[in-house]
Parts: structure tokens; sequence; C-alpha cells
């Protein structure tokens, strides 16, 4: 059709130029022949748009939608399941005493409804907490008193009231409230460790993997659709140029000279993930490492400390009682005088919950031994949030809070979504060349891969291979480079909506 169009209008103009104009007969029988003409091809543009839109309709499939609330209720679960937390993690009190220390990062109705979340996490456990206690600092107890009386409405006036002129005395209050909660915790870790401490290395890699399969599942059926396909080209996620039937014969040149099965392929783009995953994240295993290589001098550097604590904590209560006796008896001289005896008690107690997070994490790494793997380094890192929190804000250092953030979300996401082939069997104490490994194996598959491309130009090496895998799923849907061609050029010229 295209081309009967293109000789009809070759010859159209050959009339035209030989059909005389030299008078006004002429003139108005060359634009009546001219408006005939117009009139013709009107006719025939309406049925080649019927025809481009037939077309059209028989290659084009709207984009599904997939539900994914199954896949979002195991990822909490692997969350709430992790092996190697304590009940302070499991229980999601380190995430709420975290948010209420970091405050100033939010407004006051968050505050109230992260101390709010925290004091639920407690009653999760049977213990119902009140004002008295929250005995930490006598500025604590008065804020907290009118928190209590307040719980039905955290936006209530006089509760903004009392916090303004508790603030303004005791600058530090909301720390102390977040010191506070942990102090409730380890009072009270028998109650959280009988509630949260129930599952075992069997329930925690059975929902790892179930989360593992139903994503699986999902994405097979994203990628396997016709639709979502055509989008990623619509919107330029894919580039069309990029699929032409020469670049497609070149793509499978760089690979192999033979014909190599799509699992291989695929197969082989989980391995180049899982490395590039690895080099992103690598610093969380040479951190480990070097905890790890001098573990001895860790060994129950967490129970002493807690001792401390609990030490500190007892001179902390014996002037919190005596500065609140000092104010009966309107000694209040003393009793300020007491006051800043007691927050500098505080402070130091501030410093040293914060060495407990970590010392925490070091004596756990302390027991461990030879046996373990990258992937379970990993694996441990993310059961504890404080500290992966600490370690990757050392990391980037110029990004913002919620970065960070949105930082370790990815982290997280990735980590449980991924294929392993190697790093599960790489040992801490091992130092291996895993581009070597990885292209030793496929060439014995017969794919062209050399370990210095896959170190050194990682990113072209997984392009390469990834446009395989479109090559092969638009084959599998039956899209050929010109259907797709023609899809696009119809939606870019607006013939369909």
């Amino acid at each position: 059709m295209v081309n009967d169009l293109k000789d009809e209008f070759v010859s159209l103009v050959e009339v035209l130029e030989v059909m005389p104009k030299n008078n006004k007969k002429n003139r108005v029988k060359y634009f009546e022949y001219i408006d005939d003409k117009i009139d013709i091809y009107m006719k025939k543009k309406e049925i080649v748009l019927d025809e481009i839109k037939r077309r059209y309709c028989d290659l084009y499939e709207e984009s599904s939608s997939f539900d994914d609330f199954e896949l979002l209720e195991l990822k909490d679960s692997i969350k709430k399941k992790n092996i190697f937390n304590t009940s302070y993690e499991k229980s999601g009190l380190d995430f709420c005493v975290y948010e209420i220390i970091h405050f100033y990062k939010d407004d006051f109705d968050n505050l109230n409804q992260d101390i709010e979340n925290a004091i639920k996490i407690f009653e999760n456990v049977g213990l119902r907490l009140s004002w008295k206690d929250f005995c930490y600092n006598p500025y604590v107890t008065v804020y907290m008193e009118a928190f209590f009386q307040n719980r039905d409405n955290l936006s209530f006036d006089d509760l903004k009231k009392c916090f303004d002129s508790v603030y303004w005395k005791c600058p530090n209050i909301i720390f102390y409230i977040g010191l506070n909660f942990k102090y409730l915790y380890y009072r009270y870790y028998k109650k959280f460790d009988r509630c949260y401490l129930s599952s075992g290395d069997e329930e925690y890699s059975s929902i790892k993997k179930k989360y593992f399969d139903c994503y699986v599942e999902l994405m097979n059926k994203k990628n396997n659709s016709r639709g979502n396909l055509i989008q990623l080209f619509f919107s330029g996620s894919y580039s069309i140029g990029e699929y032409n039937n020469e670049k497609r014969d070149s793509y499978r040149n760089n690979i192999s000279d033979y014909c190599i099965d799509n699992g291989v392929i695929d197969s082989f783009y989980s391995c180049l993930k899982e490395y590039k995953f690895y080099l992103e994240y690598q610093f969380l295993i040479d951190h480990f490492k070097s905890i790890y290589l001098e573990k001895d001098k860790y060994k129950d550097c967490y129970k002493k400390l807690l001792k401390e604590i609990k030490k500190d904590e007892k001179k902390l209560f014996l002037k919190v009682k005596k500065y609140h006796f000092l104010l009966k008896w309107k000694r209040d001289e003393k009793a300020l005088i007491l006051l800043l005896d007691i927050n500098n008690l505080l402070d130091s107690l501030k410093d040293k919950y914060s060495l407990l997070e970590v010392n925490k994490v070091r004596e756990k790494i302390s027991f461990m031994n030879d046996n373990v793997s990258y992937y379970c380094i990993f694996d441990f890192l993310l059961g504890y949030f404080t500290y992966l929190r600490t370690l990757f804000e050392e990391r980037y250092p110029d990004y913002s809070f919620d970065e960070i953030t949105r930082a370790i979300d990815d982290f997280y996401d990735r980590f449980i979504s991924l294929s392993y082939q190697v790093i599960n069997h790489i040992m801490v104490k091992e130092d291996v060349n895993i581009p070597q490994i990885i292209a030793d194996h496929y060439r014995l598959l017969n794919l062209k891969v050399i370990d210095s491309s896959i170190a050194s130009d990682l990113d072209a090496v997984m392009d390469n291979v990834f446009k395989l895998k479109v090559i092969d799923l638009m084959d599998k849907l039956h899209l050929s480079y010109d259907d797709m061609l023609f899809l696009c050029n119809v939606k870019k010229l607006g013939i369909v909506k």
C-alpha cells in the first residue's frame, strides 16, 4: 500500500508539472484538479489511518498492575524474624527510640507519635507504662505526666505549652526521654525476649525463601507482560534504536559464537547483578572484617558496659530522689546544683548507651567463626538499624537524613531480592577474585567472558547482557524490532492516545 501511494504521488507531481497555467481558464482547471485529488487523498488518508490503528491495536496491549501486598507483608516479617537481632531490634523499639532522639528532624506531633509508638511496643509485651516510669530527669517526669494525661489528644495545646516550658529549662529533654526508654527496655528485657525470641533459624530461612519465591513470581509476571514491555519503550526507559537487527547480532556476538540458552544468559546476568551489589556495599564487608580480625578484644565488651550503665543509673536515681527531697524542703539552690550534676551524669549515660549499641554488635561478631560468609555479613548488619545507619552516615557524609534512610531501604530491598551464587560461598577470611570466579564458570558454558572486563567495565558488560535479555523477551512475546518501531512511531505521532 505504501509503495502504491508513493507511485501515485510521483505521477500526480508529473501531471501537475505539465498542466497548462497560462490563462485563467487553465488555472481554474488546474486548481479544480488539485481539489479533486485532495478529496481523493483525504479519503485515502482515513483508510490509511484506520489501517494504522487496526495494526496498532493488533500489536498493542495495556500495561498490567500486579498486587504486591503479600510481598510487603513478608518483607516486614523478615525484619522481625532476623535471627541475629535481640528483642530490642525485633520489637522495633530501636527504630522508635532513634526517631525520638532525632526529633529535631521532625515536628512536634510526629515526635509525640514516636513516643506513643514506643509506649505501645511495651504494651505489646504486657507492660503498661505510666509517667512514674519516666524518672531519668525531673523535667522528663513533668512532660511525661502531661503526655499520659493527654494520650487521647497528643496535639493538645496544653501539652505543647508543657513541652515549651520544660524545653527551655532542659534543652536535652528529648534525648533523656529516649534514654529513659532504653533504660526501661533493659529493665524488662526478659519480657521482650519471651515475646520476640521464639523463632529460630529455620523459620527465618523459610520466610526469606518464601519472599524470594514470591518476588521472582511477581517479577516474572511483570517482565513477561507485553503491555509492560511496550510501556518501557514508550517511556524512553528502553531506546528502540538500541534493538535494531544489526545491533541485535552484535550483542549476541559479543557474548558468544554459539547459540546460548536463555537460562544461561539469565544466570550470568544474576551473577553480574550480585557482583555489582557486592561492590556497592563492600564497605560493609570491610568494616565487618576489621572488627572480626580483632575480635578477641571485643569479647564481653557489651556485658561490661551494660554493668557500668546500671551502676550509673543507680547513682542517677539516688540523685533524682535527693533532688525532689531538696525541692520539697525549699532548698532550691542546692537542688539546682544537684540538677547540674544529674544532667552531667545523663550526658555520660547518653555516650555510654550510644557505645552500647556499637558494643552489642562487636560482641556478637567476636563470637562468630571463620565460616561466616559475605552473605551472612550483610544479613547480620541488616539486623541492627542504628549501627547500620552509622556506617552509612560515615560512608556518605554529604547525604541528608532522608537520603541515608532511602539508601538503607534500597540496600535492604536489593539484598532480599537477589539470587546468590557467589558471595554466599565466600567466607570472611577468604580473599578471592570474584570476576575470575564468574568468568571461569561461564567460559565453560561457551560465553566469551573475560574477568578483566567484568572487573574494569562491569556496567558495559551488564548493559550488553541486559539488552540480550530484552531481545529474548521481545522474541518470546512475538514483538519484532519492526513491530516495536511501528508502535513507537504511531505513539509519537499522536495517531492514538
